[in-house]
């Protein structure tokens, strides 16, 4: 019955889909499906279809075979392939990192076209899988490129991402939150950071496959203090000697006013941005001189 379901491109392909439509939609089970057979077998997506009848050995058809019950366990496909696209570069992934997102992508366009060219310090906050620094650090080839994370295992993967993608980025753990930071000591004029921003609340709005297997450490703030972290990165970026300090930011859509008044009162100069989908998810904040803190 296995051969039967999977020894072909096409059996393969409905073997996967079918396998996941009870959790997620037509749309979505389609396109898992691409993606993992497009990994698994080192395929374009394309040729499953020119070529349905097209054969598959017993090597692939077992990998095909575990994958796909780990997919129907909703497991990310990312996590079982152990690969993504972060603008067209390959990034490594595991459940230690989250998954880049689209919306991450819009925000390293923006950065990219403000600072294409110059030779620029910057620092990515909470850093992750490495996505924002190792791509900023490929199209930005003057700037130096410095990145931290909490978490160890995230270093790890982000580092690993750096030498995949050959690359130069300084990578060291610290915590944003810690006011004896060693980040203290590191003063550049551009931060970007995609940091945590989903309230305990919003829980119930996400897909089950993001609460169970990507990282909650990465995800979720307290009900209580959403901004938790970008306050720390303005009273952070505040305190920067240098010129024009620029900072970019993913936000939560439900606190796009609230985040930038942050920033305001702090003396920066603002700009909010929609993603491709129409919601409030960047933001851009310039020191033009020294503000004094309380």
């Amino acid at each position: 019955m296995v051969e039967k379901k999977i020894d072909t491109y096409h059996n393969a392909f409905l073997f996967i889909k079918e396998s996941l439509i009870s959790i997620y939609d037509e749309q979505e089970s389609t396109s898992i499906a691409k993606i993992f057979l497009e990994d698994t077998l080192s395929i374009g997506s394309y040729e499953i279809f020119l070529y349905p009848e097209h054969r598959i050995d017993q090597l692939a058809q077992s990998k095909i075979l575990t994958g796909t019950e780990k997919l129907a366990q909703g497991i990310p496909v990312q996590y079982v392939t152990g690969i993504t696209e972060f603008v067209g570069l390959p990034f490594i992934v595991t459940p230690d990192v989250l998954i880049p997102r689209p919306e991450t992508e819009e925000l390293l366009w923006w950065i990219v076209a403000d600072q294409e060219g110059e030779e620029v310090c910057i620092v990515d906050i909470g850093t992750g899988s490495g996505c924002l620094a190792v791509t900023l650090s490929k199209m930005l080839t003057k700037a130096n490129i410095f990145a931290f994370d909490i978490s160890h295992n995230a270093l790890t993967i982000a580092k690993r991402n750096a030498e995949h993608n050959q690359v130069k980025v300084h990578f060291f753990h610290d915590n944003i939150l810690n006011p004896s930071s060693e980040l203290n000591k590191l003063s550049c004029q551009v931060i970007v950071s995609n940091p945590p921003y989903v309230t305990i609340k919003e829980q119930q709005q996400m897909h089950q496959n993001v609460l169970k297997f990507e990282p909650h450490l990465a995800l979720f703030v307290p009900n209580e203090d959403p901004l938790q972290f970008y306050n720390a990165i303005c009273q952070y970026a505040a305190k920067s000697t240098r010129p024009k300090t620029t900072v970019y930011l993913e936000i939560n859509e439900l606190f796009g006013s609230e985040t930038v008044n942050i920033f305001q009162q702090k003396g920066f100069t603002t700009e909010i941005r929609k993603d491709i989908n129409g919601k409030e998810r960047m933001i851009k904040a310039v020191k033009e001189q020294n503000c004094d803190l309380p």
